[in-house]
């Protein structure tokens, strides 16, 4: 029972001081805003780094996106279409306003 109470009692410590590093050195990662706010998440910490590597992942995977984007724009000679363009017709020209008499 005691060993169980000490396992818990540094994992605790260990969680807490990777989470104030965390903080410290990477404040813009999910997992240090989420402990900012709330910071009994602390002892979540294993899933916020999983979390974390998720969203490191997908930023990856946006840049090289962009990068094969850009590397089609440039051999094709022609810019990719975005969602916004498709839709450029509707409000193109402002509504205007009612005249009250």
């Amino acid at each position: 029972m005691l060993d169980l109470i000490g396992f818990f009692a540094l994992y605790g410590a260990l969680c807490f001081v990777v989470s104030a590093v965390l903080v410290r050195f990477v404040p813009d990662s999910v997992s240090a805003r989420i402990i900012r706010k709330w910071l009994s998440a602390m002892l979540a910490l294993p899933v916020l780094l999983i979390v974390d590597a998720f969203a490191f992942a997908a930023s990856l995977s946006a840049a090289a996106m962009r990068g094969l984007r850009r590397l089609f724009e440039v051999i094709s000679g022609r810019k990719l279409r975005s969602r916004s363009s498709m839709y450029f017709s509707y409000g193109s020209q402002p509504r205007q306003r009612r005249r009250r008499t």
